[in-house]
């Protein structure tokens, strides 16, 4: 099966969006750090019990993540 060229760019872009995250976290400082995981963690809550251990790791991330593109004022990379 051939991958078409916009899924090619769709990959490269996913890409550069994980090392922009990537970047963010090691530019970000340890307090913004802490403040998107107590986010996350917060806004979780009310799943937390309902979610497999891996569900919530990977929700968690997502939100953290998020909290950091508003804090940090970050685009999300993408292919739309």
């Amino acid at each position: 099966m051939r991958r078409s060229a916009a899924d090619g760019r769709a990959l490269d872009l996913d890409a550069l969006d994980a090392i922009l995250l990537e970047q963010a976290r090691a530019a970000a400082g340890a307090e913004l750090l802490a403040e998107a995981g107590r986010e996350a963690t917060a806004e979780l809550e009310p799943f937390a019990t309902r979610l497999s251990p891996a569900a919530y790791a990977a929700a968690h991330a997502r939100c953290e993540n998020r909290v950091l593109r508003e804090r940090l004022r970050l685009p999300t990379v993408a292919l739309e």
